[in-house]
């Protein structure tokens, strides 16, 4: 009742502002929240519940738990005695009128419940109309706050106006005193006129002296420009002539240098022939020492085994009958050289670089095969047939010295020796490769090392096993085993036929390098 009292009377002050209708409005609602507060006084807290006796036909008994009469008189004698008993038609009746005395109240109820709905309601449309005055009152005091702006801007304005004449006088007297100021002025400026006048007539006259002497100066120039083109002429002829000398000195200085690096190439050449003319002569001094040395007039022909483009250790291993001696071959496509009738000179690069650690090592695959014997294939080519892998014998490897800084024979690939040097296929590229060559090697190429191959033998069952390979009749007699082996005095980290890697499926260098698949017992 308080709030509603409250409200109400936070409404006073605006309803010199309403309408009548609104006025009216509002005092009806008041009287029905007043209504309202009496209503709900008057209910006020509910009584205490009617109390209901128990359907039992007779009170209950009262067990005498005295012994003595004394006793039992004192409990007949009790000043607080049992109800009068009260029939089944006085409880029905009693709960007769309670139960309309319920229903009346709930009557009362729902009939107050619906009244403080409707309030309730009311009171939500004053305050949604509350509200909306309080909008209109806040737009009207917003409008009158800038009308109080607006009058206080006109206020000033009509202050500035009445003090304008003074200051429309002060500011006439200036603009009197500039227009005296300018006015002097311009007559000083008239007779500045007069004395440019006299200034420009004389310059006219310097002008008309300039112009003579530019004829003439343009006179002088023509002669000037005549000379020039003379000594342009000259000039041109002479650069001709330095040019050509220029030229004549370059032939010359060319001419020179092919002949010097014909004379270098001559002499790498030169050293190349007699250093493997040594290996050879080597060579043939180790033959001559050995009674079991075999010539070549006493081999039978050579049988061309595969193509040069195929690969020799999958075409062996693909036959029992040949897959036995692949432990003994030795295949060094392009880097063998034939000497004479005792053997051959194989070539290796002394050197190998490992592309991980960045770094060049010492060592040659050919090292392993020193005093060991091996069954040679070589490459031969046939005329108009092309390259063929032919068996050339038993072959007894010796080491021979080679002087470093020296190429290898003309016949030797040099990409044979590039590729075992740098593995296959190479961890560096070609650019690369010949950098880290010329940085190693002054000469420009890699050292190499030599090995000489004397024939000892013929293994006629290797040769006897290709040929039948074939459907060609057998060779008999001669040796029927692989020869032994003698074990490498070093360890066979890097061992023989490295090109032969490059030597298979792709132009006869596929497949696993010589030195992976030679093995020693």
């Amino acid at each position: 009742m308080q709030s509603v009292v409250t409200f109400g009377a936070s409404f006073c002050r605006f309803l010199l502002r309403m309408n009548d209708d609104e006025a009216a409005f509002l005092q009806r609602s008041r009287k029905l929240m007043a209504g309202l507060d009496d209503t709900l006084e008057a209910l006020g807290d509910p009584g205490p519940a009617i109390a209901v006796l128990a359907d039992e036909d007779s009170d209950p008994e009262v067990e005498m738990k005295s012994e003595s009469d004394e006793d039992a008189k004192e409990v007949l004698l009790d000043p607080s005695p049992l109800r009068h008993r009260r029939s089944r038609e006085d409880e029905r009746k009693s709960k007769e009128v309670w139960f309309h005395e319920y229903r009346k109240m709930e009557s009362s109820l729902r009939k107050a419940l619906a009244t403080v709905t409707t309030v309730a309601k009311e009171k939500q449309r004053a305050e949604k109309k509350a509200d909306n005055a309080l909008k209109e009152v806040g737009v009207l005091e917003r409008e009158t706050k800038d009308l109080k702006g607006q009058l206080e801007t006109m206020d000033q304005q009509m202050s500035e106006l009445r003090t304008g004449p003074s200051t429309t006088s002060e500011a006439l007297a200036t603009l009197r005193a500039k227009y005296d100021k300018v006015k002097e002025q311009r007559k000083e400026q008239r007779k500045t006129v007069a004395e440019w006048d006299a200034y420009a007539t004389d310059l006219q006259g310097q002008i008309a002296t300039l112009k003579e002497k530019k004829e003439s100066m343009q006179e002088t120039v023509r002669d000037l420009k005549a000379e020039v083109e003379l000594l342009r002429k000259e000039n041109k002829d002479l650069g001709a002539v330095q040019v050509e000398k220029k030229e004549r000195s370059q032939k010359q200085n060319d001419q020179e240098t092919v002949v010097l690096i014909a004379a270098y190439e001559y002499q790498v050449a030169r050293a190349a022939e007699s250093a493997v003319s040594r290996c050879q002569t080597r060579l043939m001094s180790l033959s001559s020492g050995r009674s079991s040395t075999v010539k070549h007039t006493n081999l039978p022909p050579s049988y061309n085994i595969c193509q040069a483009s195929e690969n020799l250790f999958a075409f062996l291993a693909r036959d029992a009958t040949t897959q036995s001696f692949m432990n003994h071959v030795l295949f060094l496509p392009n880097r063998t050289v034939s000497c004479a009738s005792v053997g051959y000179l194989a070539f290796a690069p002394t050197v190998v670089y490992d592309g991980a650690r960045k770094e060049w090592k010492e060592g040659s695959d050919l090292g392993p095969l020193v005093h060991s014997t091996r069954e040679l294939f070589i490459t031969v080519q046939r005329a108009g047939q092309g390259g063929y892998i032919t068996y050339a014998g038993t072959f007894l490897c010796h080491q021979l010295v080679y002087p470093r800084a020296t190429r290898p024979h003309k016949s030797i690939d040099t990409k044979a020796l590039m590729d075992i040097a740098f593995g296959t296929p190479s961890c560096v590229s070609a650019e690369e490769a010949d950098r880290l060559v010329r940085a190693k090697f002054p000469a420009g190429f890699i050292d190499v090392e030599v090995v000489g191959l004397q024939l000892v033998g013929f293994n006629t069952a290797l040769y006897n096993a290709l040929k039948a390979r074939h459907g060609v009749v057998l060779v008999t007699g001669g040796q029927q085993q692989p020869p032994p082996v003698v074990p490498a005095k070093r360890p066979a980290a890097v061992m023989a036929g490295g090109a032969a890697s490059k030597e298979g499926e792709k132009g006869g260098r596929g497949g696993k390098p010589a030195w992976k698949r030679v093995k020693t017992t």
